[in-house]
């Protein structure tokens, strides 16, 4: 009787525990917990900072229960991020939504800016040399036929202090005729510098320069020929080119 009694009481105890236990996991369940929740279409690429500083998110309070798995509580952990695919109004934010910024070449690039792919030989690219993080200066070289019929060629310092989002760590051949293979170096830049390479790069030569780090100093651009280089006066048969050319295009203009 002693046995069956204390057996008794065991049984109630582990009740009394397991109906306690039962009452706070659902107590927990329905205890609210804060979320982002995306208020507006946050696309593929999106910076973490750029969904924090222009509130694309809100904070929504919802159960445990319907908590997901990962879900972001703190909007600094967005910081160094980006959206790894488009977020629709509504969705619950989750650290599967994004990804780590440094695995991404889009990831500073916001606004005006773009990243352009730029093919480029081992010298005229510093393949090996430049790397992601790096600020170049851009050079484009062309043919251009003066007035005097015969073609000159010229050289223009186009964009400055222009940053490297990537680049190959070095060609991928070497020995003879290595040179000329070509390698692609994804650089920042805004569109309309993006259109102005993408033009060069297709119609003339493209050049980068590697720039010093924290106060490295530069001239204004300046155009390169051969009146400049030998005799140091302004490119005088470029000059007359381009001014038969401004004068056709003013004529057409007023006609």
């Amino acid at each position: 009787m002693v046995v069956g009694l204390f057996a008794a009481i065991l049984a109630g105890a582990v009740l009394v525990f397991y109906i306690a236990q039962y009452r706070d996991s659902v107590n927990k369940d329905q205890q609210p917990v804060a979320v982002l929740v995306a208020q507006d279409l946050i696309p593929k690429n999106t910076p973490g900072s750029v969904v924090a500083s222009q509130n694309m998110y809100t904070i929504s309070k919802l159960p445990q229960s319907r908590v997901e798995n990962g879900a972001i509580t703190d909007p600094n952990a967005l910081k160094g991020q980006i959206a790894a695919q488009d977020l629709y109004p509504g969705k619950q934010l989750t650290q599967s939504d994004f990804v780590s910024s440094k695995s991404s070449v889009t990831a500073p690039v916001t606004g005006y800016d773009r990243a352009i792919s730029v093919p480029l030989d081992s010298a005229h690219g510093l393949i090996g040399y430049v790397h992601a993080g790096d600020r170049v200066d851009v050079m484009a070289g062309f043919n251009v036929i003066g007035n005097d019929g015969k073609t000159h060629p010229v050289l223009k310092t186009i964009m400055q202090n222009i940053l490297v989002l990537d680049a190959p760590s070095s060609g991928s051949s070497s020995g003879l005729g290595a040179s000329s293979q070509t390698e692609n170096v994804v650089l920042q830049m805004t569109d309309e510098q993006a259109a102005d390479i993408a033009f060069s790069s297709d119609n003339g030569k493209v050049w980068l320069m590697l720039r010093g780090g924290t106060g490295s100093l530069q001239h204004p651009e300046q155009v390169v020929t051969l009146d400049t280089l030998l005799f140091g006066v302004p490119p005088v048969a470029i000059t007359n080119a381009f001014r038969k050319y401004e004068k056709q295009a003013l004529k057409g203009g007023n006609g």
